[in-house]
């Protein structure tokens, strides 16, 4: 992660004074962004390796970051007032910008 990265999840923790579901909705979103940012290496690592290639174990790496980006907001959407899923979205869609951002510029 980049320090653009952190300086984004510090200003848009500010979202705290809209109101508390949508800071801690920020918050969630990007805990599970970072969680999945630092072990899809290690993950992919393993994955795909030249000699020990398998399609079947891809396929569940994909479906398991599906189901990793899906629970907070299916969890979200059960308790809305406590956790705000259009801020867990925005915090996911901001980490995609962000990415392709330090990606095409750097």
């Amino acid at each position: 992660m980049t320090k653009l990265h952190y300086i984004v999840i510090i200003l848009g923790s500010g979202l705290f004074i809209a109101g508390l579901p949508y800071g801690i909705g920020w918050l969630v979103g990007w805990l599970f962004m970072v969680l999945l940012r630092l072990n899809r290496e290690k993950i992919l690592n393993r994955i795909i390796d030249v000699k020990n290639f398998s399609v079947s174990s891809y396929v569940a790496y994909l479906f398991g970051v599906i189901v990793w980006i899906a629970l907070p907001l299916l969890v979200s959407f059960m308790i809305p007032e406590y956790i705000n899923p259009l801020a867990i979205f925005g915090a996911y869609f901001a980490d995609r910008i962000l990415m392709f951002i330090t990606n095409y510029f750097g």
